[in-house]
C-alpha cells in the first residue's frame, strides 16, 4: 500500500468540493444519461481510509508489498483482545506455535508442552490462549525463554495441569505471560481434588505457590517400635517441597499412657519420626 507518487500528484491533500448527494457508480447510457466521473477527491479518500489502517497498526507503507492493509486489520483485531483462533488438541509433547495464540487448547494425553516468549510468537499484549486437561491425564508446562505472573511476577517453575483443570495465559510484555483468571475466579478447579480417609491429603489453590497450589495431608504414625527412628511415607509424594510438619501421639482417656514425638522432614515422599513411649500418632504435613 503505497500513496500515489506519480509527478502530476501534489504534496498536500487537495480540498475536496463540496458535498453533493450521495449516490452510486454509474457506465452511463449514450445519449441519455452520462457515465459517473471518478473525481481526485474521491480518489484521495479511499487512498487516505486505507493508509490510516496502516498508521493505526504502526505499519509503514510500502510499494512493492500488497497484503499490508489485511496485515494491519490482523494486528488491531490482535491487539483488541478479542482475538480468537478456534480450538485445538495437544496430541504428543510439543512447543506453543503461533497458530495457537487465541486457541482453547484440549490436552488428551500426559505431555509436556512448552511456552515460548509472546514476542517469538507473534503475541501482542493482550493475545493469550486457553488450555484445558480432561481425562486422567497431567500436562506439564515449561517455559523456554519466558516469566510468567501467578501472584509473584517472574516465575519461570514448570506447572502442571492436573485432571479437570484450565489454565490462561496472557501476553503482558515480549517476555512475559499473565495467568488470568480462570473458572469463576477459582484458578485451576482441578487443585481442589483431594483423597479425604484416615491417610488423605487436600490440594488448595493459592497464586503464590509456584506450581499454583499448596497440599494439605495427614494420617496414622504407627510402627513396630516407634521409640526408634521410623520412616513415615506421606499419602503422596509433595511436588517440590515441604512447608510445615506437626506429630502428635494418640491418646486413649484414662490411661495415662502418653509419650512425646520428635519428627524431621526427609525428601518430599516421608518424614522420620521417634517417640518417647511405643505410642501411635497422626500427623499433619503442609507443602507444595
Amino acid at each position: 500500500m503505497f500513496r500515489i507518487d506519480d509527478p502530476s500528484a501534489v504534496a498536500a491533500l487537495p480540498v475536496p468540493e463540496a458535498v453533493g448527494n450521495p449516490g452510486y457508480f454509474t457506465e452511463g447510457s449514450p445519449g441519455t444519461l452520462a457515465a459517473t466521473l471518478v473525481r481526485a477527491s474521491f480518489l484521495n479518500m479511499v487512498q487516505e481510509e486505507l493508509i490510516s489502517i496502516l498508521m493505526a497498526a504502526g505499519i509503514v507503507p510500502s510499494k512493492a508489498t500488497y497484503n499490508q492493509v489485511l496485515t494491519a486489520i490482523k494486528t488491531l483485531v490482535k491487539s483488541s483482545g478479542f482475538h480468537y483462533s478456534g480450538a485445538g488438541t495437544i496430541a504428543a509433547s510439543r512447543a506453543l506455535a503461533a497458530t495457537d495464540i487465541g486457541s482453547l487448547l484440549i490436552n488428551s494425553g500426559n505431555f509436556i508442552f512448552t511456552i515460548g516468549t509472546p514476542t517469538s510468537l507473534g503475541a501482542l499484549p493482550g493475545d493469550g490462549f486457553t488450555m484445558m486437561n480432561f481425562g486422567a491425564n497431567t500436562c506439564g508446562l515449561a517455559f523456554a525463554g519466558c516469566t510468567y505472573v501467578y501472584g509473584s511476577a517472574g516465575l519461570s517453575a514448570s506447572l502442571n495441569v492436573l485432571a479437570g483443570e484450565s489454565i490462561t495465559f496472557v501476553a503482558e510484555s515480549g517476555t512475559s505471560w499473565r495467568v488470568a483468571t480462570s473458572t469463576a475466579g477459582m484458578g485451576n478447579l482441578g487443585s481442589f481434588t483431594s483423597s479425604l480417609g484416615t491417610q488423605g491429603w487436600k490440594r488448595y489453590p493459592d497464586a503464590n505457590s509456584p506450581i499454583g497450589y499448596t497440599v494439605e495431608q495427614w494420617g496414622m504414625v504407627s510402627g513396630a517400635n516407634l521409640t526408634v527412628d521410623t520412616t513415615v511415607p506421606y499419602p503422596i509424594s509433595f511436588p517440590n517441597s515441604i512447608m510445615q510438619l506437626y506429630v502428635t501421639g494418640d491418646y486413649t482417656p484414662g490411661s495415662g499412657a502418653q509419650a512425646y514425638y520428635n519428627a524431621a522432614t526427609n525428601g518430599k515422599s516421608n518424614f522420620i519420626v521417634r517417640a518417647s513411649a511405643n505410642i501411635s500418632g497422626r500427623f499433619l504435613a503442609k507443602g507444595y
